[in-house]
């Protein structure tokens, strides 16, 4: 049940076949390497991730990137198929994310998905339209392609999520 707020970023609106098609043009060009360490002073990356941009600002209402994380080299077949299986199930984790409860109508925005296939992770990055504000919201894949919402990071109490 989504919570009683705008929606208008809400991945549904779209059909699945949209972002894995996305996915899939966004795998044919050369991704971006973000090396641990850079980036602003302020926020520095804490791992090495490779970045798919998979819109551009003309596609509508998405411009979201998929992020892998590798210490090395480029995505192999594994890391692969956790990507294509969390762009097939996107839909599911955004309505998931977007049931956690709130006491404002951020009307958020979805920017980035983080896959860390080592560790069996996905973590979706918002923005709210509404305040200068951000968050995430994780996923763990205990087995198969079924994936667990843990929720979001609660910064009061580290280790635990706001469900």
């Amino acid at each position: 049940m989504l919570k009683d707020r705008r929606h208008d970023y809400r991945l549904a609106n779209s059909p699945p076949e949209f972002f894995v098609q996305s996915l899939e043009c966004a795998l044919l060009t050369a991704p971006e390497i973000l090396e641990a360490g850079s980036g602003p002073e302020n926020r520095k990356l804490q791992e090495r991730i490779i970045v798919y941009e998979l819109f551009d600002q003309e596609s509508g209402p998405f411009y979201f990137t998929v992020s892998a994380v590798k210490s090395d080299g480029v995505p192999d077949q594994a890391d692969l198929a956790m990507i294509r299986a969390v762009l097939a199930s996107i839909i599911v984790l955004d309505d998931e994310a977007r049931a956690i409860p709130c006491e404002h109508d951020e009307n958020e925005e979805l920017f980035d998905i983080r896959i860390d296939a080592e560790r069996r992770t996905a973590i979706l990055s918002y923005s709210s339209t509404f305040w200068n504000t951000e968050w995430e919201v994780r996923f763990r894949i205990p087995d198969g392609d079924r994936f667990e919402c843990l929720g979001i990071p609660d910064w009061k109490s580290p280790g635990q999520f706001i469900r």
